[in-house]
């Protein structure tokens, strides 16, 4: 047999073997990046269906994940994981200090944030994120346009709020915006998709209690058009501020000539507005968690310590930090979010990697949402998606370096 034959049968032997290792490799991609999806959705997923097991089913992916091969551990990520692994000392010790107060669900809560954590810090790859990002915006306008024509019913008896609703779409609604203003190679036609897009989420945010769902959307894309200005030219995104401010000033006309008494949101805003001075309830909250800290600066009083005192958490995860675990836990979440800052104007430098402005994006809103109305046991979703964007950022790093 010829040379040139023996190499044309090799080819025709290993062509399906090689379309297989390719199909294999995509679907293990698909996998990974749903699992954390998953994770990052199950409140929103209860929606359709609420059980235990919507909690149960990321947490065994990512485990099946983690442990279907072997991971190498690069010099990034055990950085990364150490960082976590430090965390997770502190709330342990502080979660025994405060074990007399800690319910069973709460137990599972705090156990579930770290070890979920954990998993997505082994599993991750950066690779993961442009699927994860489209899964995100998708999901927020499903929820949308299901809650424009038919109205999302919450079940108030398994804890379900506007909240658990306006949080998903306003994610999306989030990255959406970052994309719109920061993606300079966006065709016309994906152009008018995400414009399109934008004044779904808009229209269906409009019908929620939830301000922050858009308040803390401007705030992000004028933080980001910050850091941005400073790497760009202000005319690449000046353009399209212009283009988006023009479509949310659209939605306020329509809002106030036809359907203001159904846009429950938009009535908020203008209390908001009307009201500045109004002492709210969370002004209330911070307040008494000040008072609370003081009694114990240094370590705190424990996990759950002034839930169980005042009633309820304190709307503000660095103040329920320093309740817990007084200045000695607060120091290592600084920390934390020192390096996820750190890591989004970091990602602005490396101009062709836009994408990750996306997530940046909508992990920024996720952090700012649970700062001010979740507690704790459930920042498994911004902490997350938090370091995400840490593990990401650095991994570009070596990439660079390399």
């Amino acid at each position: 047999m010829r040379s040139g034959d023996i190499f044309t049968t090799i080819k025709i032997v290993t062509k399906p073997m090689v379309k297989f290792s390719i199909l294999r490799r995509k679907l293990s991609n698909i996998t990974h990046a749903v699992s954390i999806f998953w994770l990052l959705s199950i409140p929103s997923i209860k929606i359709v269906y609420s059980s235990i097991f919507i909690n149960l089913i990321p947490v065994v992916l990512l485990s099946i994940l983690a442990l279907r091969r072997s991971y190498i551990l690069k010099p990034y990520k055990i950085k990364t994981i150490r960082i976590w692994f430090i965390f997770s000392i502190f709330t342990i010790f502080f979660l025994i200090y405060g074990l007399n107060l800690i319910s069973f669900v709460d137990l599972f809560g705090y156990l579930f944030l770290l070890i979920s954590v954990f998993l997505v810090l082994i599993i991750w790859d950066s690779k993961y994120l442009k699927l994860l990002n489209l899964l995100i915006i998708s999901w927020g306008l499903f929820l949308s346009i299901w809650q424009i024509f038919y109205g999302v019913g919450l079940d108030s008896s398994l804890g379900q709020h506007y909240l658990t609703l306006s949080l998903p779409i306003a994610a999306a609604l989030t990255g959406v915006f970052v994309k719109l203003l920061f993606f300079d190679k966006n065709s016309f036609s994906d152009k008018i998709i995400l414009v399109n897009c934008l004044i779904i989420y808009l229209i269906a945010i409009a019908s929620l209690f939830s301000r922050s769902a858009v308040i803390y959307p401007i705030f992000i894309a004028l933080f980001f058009f910050a850091i941005y200005v400073i790497n760009n030219s202000l005319c690449s995104s000046l353009k399209w501020i212009l283009i988006v401010a023009s479509v949310i000033i659209l939605i306020s006309y329509f809002y106030d000539g036809n359907i203001q008494n159904d846009f429950r949101q938009m009535n908020r805003l203008e209390l908001l507005i009307d009201n500045p001075g109004e002492r709210s309830g969370r002004s209330i909250f911070w307040e008494n968690s000040l008072n609370h800290f003081l009694e114990n600066p240094l370590f705190g009083s424990g996990l759950n310590s002034y839930e169980v005192i005042h009633g309820f958490y304190p709307h503000n995860i660095f103040l329920e930090i320093i309740d817990s675990g007084g200045l000695l836990f607060l120091t290592i979440f600084l920390v934390i979010i020192f390096r996820y800052l750190k890591a989004i104007t970091g990602l602005f430098k490396l101009k062709e990697y836009k994408h990750y402005f996306v997530f940046s994006g909508i992990s920024l809103y996720f952090f700012l949402q649970w700062n001010s109305s979740f507690n704790l046991t459930t920042a498994y979703i911004p902490i997350t998606a938090i370091f995400i964007i840490i593990m990401s950022y650095r991994q570009l790093l070596s990439d660079v370096i390399k």
